[in-house]
């Protein structure tokens, strides 16, 4: 009698392991379907998976620039994030008012990456302006020994064009001595050139 009830406890205690594995199993592929839902507004990119917008870049699973306003890149194109209430308005035709390079890029806008860098909108190119006290000049370009620490600056590269002047091409240094060291840099400024 004593076998028979051991086997019997041990029976049940296998035929409830057993459900509750069937259960955790269709649970977990339960959870795995997709929301069928006819709501739109899920965050992710509109349905041919095209990114036309910081939103969109952000949830297409990108690396978010941790700026005021934030920025994100998606196959070479550059979005900034809108912030509600910095860009005015024109209350005729709900356009954004766009009368600076920064007023383009809270806009929303793409940046075109030349030095200074560019804000197209509605036709319109709108230049960065740099002032010259942003600007530091190398003095005597070519081989330095410099330190190491990490303080990214924009040098401006000077390229050799056969047909026609070429301006000066954005490279990111990692401190103002690099970027000095190298001979066809004749200035820059602080921080990693935009991307």
């Amino acid at each position: 009698m004593n076998k028979q009830n051991g086997v019997g406890i041990l029976g049940i205690v296998f035929i409830i392991a057993f459900i509750g594995v069937v259960a955790g199993g269709v649970g977990y592929l339960a959870g795995q379907g997709e929301d069928v839902g006819t709501d739109d507004t899920d965050g992710w990119p509109d349905s041919q998976g095209e990114v036309k917008n910081f939103e969109d870049c952000v949830a297409a699973g990108n690396p978010v620039m941790e700026s005021y306003p934030r920025q994100c890149n998606h196959d070479g194109e550059h979005f900034v994030e809108v912030i509600v209430g910095d860009t005015m308005t024109d209350p005729d035709t709900e356009k954004p008012i766009i009368e600076s390079f920064e007023d383009c890029v809270l806009a929303g806008n793409p940046v075109i990456k030349t030095y200074p860098a560019k804000c197209i909108y509605d036709g319109v190119s709108y230049t960065q302006q740099i002032s010259d006290k942003d600007v530091t000049k190398c003095t005597n370009p070519g081989t330095h020994d410099c330190t190491k620490q990490y303080e990214p600056v924009c040098g401006m590269v000077n390229v050799q064009c056969i047909t026609t002047p070429c301006p000066p091409l954005p490279e990111t240094f990692g401190n103002g001595c690099e970027a000095c060291s190298n001979q066809l840099v004749e200035s820059y400024t602080k921080g990693a050139c935009e991307e």
